[in-house]
């Protein structure tokens, strides 16, 4: 009788020791499932953090421009009226932005000789002639603002670059004749070129130095 208590004693015993060790294994999967989603979430929450604040990197760039960029442009058109439109410059990219400068010079002295409309500042620097009923009694286009007129004529710029592969000033002298330049001098056209590459590549150089 007494070894049969001792028997029961012991099972329960080894019964109590594996729930124990049951138990204790069950608790510890918890604290590592725990310790992993906590892991986990800091993680998915540290490259949130890292991907928002790249967001708000290329947003303030887009937005306020490229700061050197818009140095060069004040530098090299200093005391000239494009000097005053550095700031919309720098937000268009640095191919654009270079002819934007380079035909510019060439063009309107960079805003010494322009167009205007009932003695008004037409901030067309470029010759640009597009379509729409604000335009001067020769046909030139009259912007409202320095900051429209960039954007127009950076668009314009964009797609000759980005969709018709016009990346050099020769191939950009589309601008100063249309896409067939006979009826023009060949000095003319060659003066033109040389004229735009030395400004265009002043901004470019001084963006690689």
């Amino acid at each position: 009788m007494k070894k049969l208590k001792n028997n029961r004693l012991k099972t329960k015993n080894l019964l109590l020791s594996e729930h124990t060790l049951i138990s204790t294994d069950f608790f510890f999967s918890v604290v590592v499932s725990v310790g992993l989603g906590m892991a986990w979430l800091l993680i998915a929450n540290a490259q949130l953090i890292v991907k928002e604040s790249m967001i708000r990197e290329q947003s303030h760039v887009a937005k306020g421009g490229d700061i050197l960029l818009e140095r060069r442009v004040k530098n090299l058109a200093k005391g000239f009226p494009l000097e005053h439109m550095a700031s919309y410059i720098s937000e268009q990219n640095e191919d654009t932005a270079a002819f934007l400068v380079g035909i510019a010079k060439k063009e309107s002295n960079w805003g010494k000789r322009v167009p205007q409309k009932e003695g008004k500042d037409c901030y067309n620097y470029w010759g640009y002639r597009g379509k729409g009923e604000n335009l001067t009694w020769d046909g030139y286009t009259c912007f409202h603002t320095p900051k429209e007129a960039i954007r127009t004529v950076g668009k314009r710029i964009d797609t000759l670059v980005l969709e018709h592969k016009l990346e050099t000033p020769r191939e950009m002298v589309v601008w100063k004749c249309g896409w067939n330049c006979d009826g023009h001098g060949g000095a003319s056209v060659e003066k033109w070129i040389q004229d735009v590459e030395y400004y265009y590549r002043k901004i470019k150089k001084e963006g690689r130095s």
